[in-house]
């Protein structure tokens, strides 16, 4: 049976199957508190305890996700690069926006960490938690945190942010070009509607043209 977990197979395919259903289970659901990546991470840990899986043996094959961390990240500039007119556009107020977002992030994880007394390693471990996890485990890493208490600092201000997106952001409706096979190639329009977040009564209300539609979880 050992030989089984420590094939460098087991970590991939351990780790695809238990995402495969948190994000199943999240859809079912509809819950926030059921966060795929969450459930995954809970069904990898109670399947390592349960059948006494080695944490070395498992990562053998789960570090080879962490190699698309990177690359996935790099692939994000590509939809920014396709709104590039938009972010000329608005350059001042998204500028001032990240800036304000990313000082208040920094000194409040400082000041918190300094109340309670927390020593520098789980101060820069925590710091990072408002950027994405490639970026933060490299952060935690080159000043000597510890990247596992990073990666769920990071995850959990994920999950904490999803239930008060829809309060405080709009959604905006674009127009996009895909090919055949539904990819994206270019935005046609940079807005056609602004939708808001739902009222008491669970409904979106235009602020373009007015219409109401009713909230609905898929």
């Amino acid at each position: 049976m050992s030989a089984l977990w420590e094939s460098s197979f087991f970590g991939v395919t351990l780790t695809i199957l238990a995402y495969w259903a948190g994000c199943k289970i999240q859809k079912r659901t509809g819950l926030v508190i059921c966060n795929g990546l969450v459930l995954a991470v809970m069904m990898i840990i109670a399947v390592l305890a349960v059948f006494d899986i080695p944490y070395a043996a498992y990562n053998a094959g789960g570090s080879l996700i962490n190699l698309f961390l990177g690359p996935a990240t790099v692939c994000l500039a590509v939809t920014i690069y396709a709104q590039i007119d938009l972010l000329k556009k608005n350059l001042l107020p998204i500028l001032a926006g990240c800036a304000a977002g990313a000082v208040t992030s920094v000194l409040s994880i400082w000041g918190l960490c300094r109340l309670f007394g927390l020593d520098r390693t789980l101060t820069v471990s925590l710091l990072p938690k408002s950027v994405t996890t490639p970026i933060a485990t490299a952060i935690a890493e080159g000043q000597g945190g510890i990247v596992s208490i990073t990666v769920a600092a990071v995850i959990f201000t994920g999950i904490l942010g999803i239930p008060w997106r829809q309060d405080f952001l709009e959604e905006v409706t674009q127009t996009w070009l895909v090919d055949e096979d539904g990819d994206f190639i270019e935005a046609k329009s940079d807005c056609d509607e602004v939708t808001h977040a739902p009222d008491a009564e669970d409904l979106f209300t235009c602020s373009k043209c007015g219409e109401e539609v009713a909230a609905i979880n898929v």
